[in-house]
């Protein structure tokens, strides 16, 4: 009976060994599936990737650089590498993106060593861990060259218009307070695009989390000089509103684009004249002012009030203003 009993008992050790194989093999086959699955592929033009388009423009320059000597072919590069971009059209956005916000990105895994890194974490001797991670599949694969920022938002000037769908991502790029310079090439990007980016920079124009507003409100009046926009009083509204802003940068910015633009008096006036006793802001406003010329002298009652200041630098703005809006103001009256 005992015996018999004995040998019922089921064997340890093996059983307890078979999942973890299972889980492992597993594991192995869904690395290399997911790994050759979720590869992204570039759109190619004429057999080639989007990144080699990127890149030609500038392939002289780096020809030169390494061979001080011309590239006999460089003439037709820039030529070809625009129509090979524009015909790749809204294909290569993904990638352009990425190239915008990223000046050194880390290096992407392969597919190999994805799967070493998912068999290592299975329990094994460390010897033998040791070894997958040395070896050299785990090992990073020379890197084709990669395509700057610069050539990124070279491509989106290509682009143009094309480019629209690019606009969410743009934003956000724009508002990477951690990203300063990918920031100022997204509301760059954002310029080339056209009038469809339009509201979108008005939006970031008064969002706090934009750190390159300033720049918002360079594009926003390059837009307004060189389209037509159906309604300036949105650019105008805006602008005021930025002279009020908070912050110091934004606020001069704004205050000179009001003249710069020479919007609606009776929106601009108001908030000119009250920046004038700030004397961070005064300078602004009075070289605004003073770009409407005699259109502004209703304002001169405040603009001669600081005649006197201390600040030499605001005598001779307030002077130069006041002689362009009425050059008689300063003259003495007849006796």
């Amino acid at each position: 009976m005992e015996s018999s009993a004995q040998k019922q008992e089921p064997k340890k050790g093996l059983p307890t060994r078979r999942p973890v194989l299972v889980a492992g093999a597993l594991i192995l086959v869904l690395a290399v599936f997911f790994a050759f699955g979720r590869r992204d592929h570039e759109p190619m033009c004429n057999g080639k990737t989007l990144s080699h388009w990127a890149i030609k423009r500038v392939e002289d320059i780096r020809f030169r650089a390494r061979y001080a000597r011309p590239d006999p072919e460089a003439a037709s590069h820039p030529a070809n590498a625009q129509a090979a971009i524009q015909h790749i059209g809204t294909n290569g956005l993904p990638f352009l993106l990425d190239w915008l916000a990223h000046e050194d990105p880390a290096p992407r895994l392969t597919w190999k060593q994805k799967a070493i890194d998912l068999v290592t974490k299975i329990p094994m001797p460390k010897k033998f861990q040791a070894g997958l991670r040395n070896t050299s599949f785990n090992a990073y694969p020379e890197q084709p060259p990669r395509p700057t920022p610069a050539d990124a938002l070279w491509c989106f000037h290509v682009l143009g218009s094309n480019a629209a769908p690019a606009i969410p991502q743009l934003a956000k790029i724009a508002t990477q307070r951690d990203n300063w310079q990918a920031s100022i090439r997204a509301i760059d990007a954002l310029g080339g695009i056209g009038g469809d980016s339009v509201p979108t920079l008005l939006d970031l124009a008064t969002n706090y989390a934009c750190p390159t507003r300033r720049q918002v409100i360079i594009t926003l009046v390059q837009f307004a000089k060189a389209i037509q926009i159906p309604d300036m009083n949105v650019i105008s509204r805006t602008l005021v509103r930025c002279v009020k802003d908070g912050d110091i940068a934004v606020e001069r910015q704004a205050a000179r684009s009001l003249g710069e633009l020479k919007v609606d008096p009776a929106i601009a006036f108001p908030v000119l004249t009250n920046g004038l006793p700030d004397p961070n802001l005064a300078y602004a406003c009075v070289e605004a002012l003073g770009n409407y010329g005699e259109i502004a002298e209703p304002t001169l009652p405040s603009l001669l009030a600081l005649a006197n200041s201390s600040d030499p630098d605001l005598r001779n703005g307030i002077t130069n203003a006041v002689v362009r809006i009425n050059p008689g103001a300063f003259e003495s009256p007849q006796q």
